[in-house]
């Protein structure tokens, strides 16, 4: 069966894609988890013996992940034999706990490791609450350049995590397909991509593209929806003020409408998209580059994928950054760092891209590797990736990214009335713009 990678864990197509996108959208569900030393010590025994060196705890989520688990305990094993003063060990909960363990370990205080790996949404407000350490003279040593797209976790000048795995957006495509519809390349313009997928689109055989927007999944469609904001170049709210019933969220949103009557499998699943874009009866989606993994080597239709940036002006498209960060307080600092180094050096930063089949580098230095150039060669369909304008995702919701997942509902629950009622896109975005008020003098007063 098909896997996914998601930043957040490899999981199985048929049954997991819409866990993974739920885990991103809700930050899961939380139930207590120990540290996985356990399963670590079977993967990866040399991690865990000797007892006279000084041990750093590294929390994260890929315990259910074998490949991401796997690449990065062999990166551990490989610090931990490269000197004799300190053992990194990991540990943490699942995709669908993590954020919520993190959480109330942060309402205490302190959180109980040396370093952690972070989801977007969590970054900004770890580093507010003062529970992450800054790492530029670490970033000084090694001599690399992080990208911008790390600007969300930044405070005061200062940089707080370095991008362990990056998964922006960009549109995946059926070349092939495109070819039939005598389509050489895919849009550059919002008009263009709306007269492609016209005449890419037959209905009851083939569709020019598909978005998340089945009934039973609508706590999905958030993760990709979120991407509209970029199509007339605005954001989802600054500040404490949401914008949802503004010009330019209406024009979006009615795009994502036009798509869904017009050029949509309306209703289709996640496992039935996957299955029709894997047999050509869909041209395009919009994801993230670790989706490429669901279809690589498994589906004939991989060797006919490629990527491309949204098709508007500013070539902006969203990005999921998730740092691995040094925790505040922790007595174990100068092992920390020296992990945090270990990992920025681009040798070392190159192999986990790797192994983990990710394409998007954290920082210039690391196209220097003659091994990362030779992998990224092969990659052909990671062209888009590179050409797209990265927005971190934090950037685009305000003071709202703490409450992103309640935020989503009410863009989603009112958009899905505009499907099925006779709410114009203008109507239902006045009536999330009041509920987003609401909330906002909920949790910020």
């Amino acid at each position: 069966m098909a896997s996914v990678h998601t930043g957040a864990g490899l999981l199985s197509a048929k049954a997991t894609r819409r866990r993974v996108m739920q885990a991103s959208i809700s930050g899961a569900l939380g139930l207590s988890a120990s540290w996985a030393l356990d399963t670590l010590a079977k993967a990866a025994p040399a991690i865990l013996r000797g007892s006279s060196r000084q041990t750093i705890k590294l929390v994260n989520w890929f315990q259910s992940d074998p490949e991401r688990s796997a690449a990065w305990a062999t990166l551990i094993n490989q610090f931990n034999t490269s000197q004799k003063d300190y053992k990194v060990v990991m540990g943490g909960w699942s995709a669908e706990a993590y954020a919520n363990e993190v959480l109330l370990q942060a309402q205490e205080g302190s959180i109980n490791a040396d370093l952690i790996l972070l989801l977007p949404e969590l970054g900004p407000r770890l580093m507010r609450l003062g529970l992450l350490s800054a790492i530029d003279d670490v970033i000084a040593k090694v001599g690399v350049h992080p990208t911008k797209a790390h600007d969300f976790m930044r405070m005061n000048g200062q940089l707080y995590g370095l991008s362990m795995v990056e998964v922006p957006f960009a549109l995946i495509y059926n070349q092939q397909v495109l070819a039939r519809a005598s389509i050489s390349k895919p849009a550059s313009t919002i008009e263009e991509w709306q007269s492609q997928l016209k005449r890419l689109t037959h209905k009851n055989h083939r569709y020019g593209i598909w978005w998340p927007n089945a009934k039973s999944e609508i706590g999905s469609w958030w993760f990709q929806l979120q991407e509209f904001c970029l199509a007339y170049d605005t954001v989802w709210a600054v500040g404490q003020t949401p914008l949802l019933n503004t010009d330019k969220i209406i024009k979006g949103l009615e795009l994502w409408k036009t798509q869904y009557t017009h050029s949509m499998p309306a209703g289709a699943t996640f496992e039935q998209a996957y299955k029709l874009f894997s047999h050509g009866q869909i041209a395009e989606v919009f994801d993230v580059p670790a989706a490429m993994a669901v279809y690589y080597k498994q589906t004939p239709v991989y060797q006919h994928l490629r990527s491309a940036p949204p098709p508007w002006p500013t070539k902006k498209s969203l990005s999921r950054l998730h740092p691995l960060s040094i925790v505040a307080g922790t007595s174990k600092l100068d092992g920390a760092k020296a992990f945090v180094e270990f990992m920025a050096m681009p040798s070392h930063m190159a192999q986990l891209m790797q192994r983990c089949l990710d394409v998007v580098p954290p920082y210039p230095e690391i196209w220097q590797e003659p091994s990362f150039k030779k992998y990224m060669a092969a990659q052909n369909w990671a062209a888009g990736y590179q050409e797209i304008v990265a927005v971190p995702f934090p950037n685009v919701m305000g003071d709202f990214i703490d409450y992103n997942a309640e935020f989503g509902n009410i863009v989603s629950h009112n958009l899905q009335k505009a499907l099925f009622s006779k709410w114009s896109i203008a109507d239902a975005m006045d009536r999330a713009q009041q509920q987003a008020i609401a909330l906002g003098t909920r949790v910020f007063h």
